[in-house]
């Protein structure tokens, strides 16, 4: 399965998971937490930045703290969302990176985000 074939909510969770580094904790009733790596609250059950242009933009944010460079875009009725990072490598030696076309921006920068997490899981930084 692709990003662009997930629900909102898979990639929301993903996107948690993967980017943020974020793992949920139970709440009340049918309410589940988000919590980082230091298991403090980060977000209520309501995180979907798949849909919250705010939200995106927090995603962007954690990217760009982890040295990709951003840009989203509106061409032809659709949104594109790229992330660079020229400082990090995948294993084949490759500048990590991620993009994706989406009709909204919010998705776009979800899917974008999670191609370039894919790049870099477990490879240190270059030289």
């Amino acid at each position: 399965m692709t990003y662009s074939d997930m629900s909102n909510e898979e990639l929301d969770r993903r996107v948690a998971i993967e980017v943020m580094g974020w793992h949920q904790q139970p709440g009340y009733g049918q309410n589940v937490f988000w919590r980082d790596a230091d298991d403090n609250a980060t977000a209520n059950p309501d995180w979907s930045p798949s849909t919250n242009i705010s939200q995106a933009w927090e995603v962007l944010g954690r990217l760009k703290q982890e040295g990709f460079n951003a840009v989203v875009d509106n061409a032809e009725n659709e949104f594109c969302a790229s992330f660079v990072a020229p400082n990090r490598r995948d294993a084949d030696g490759k500048v990590a990176y991620g993009q994706a076309h989406a009709d909204t921006a919010p998705r776009a920068i979800c899917e974008a985000a999670l191609t370039a997490a894919d790049m870099t899981t477990g490879v240190e930084d270059g030289e």
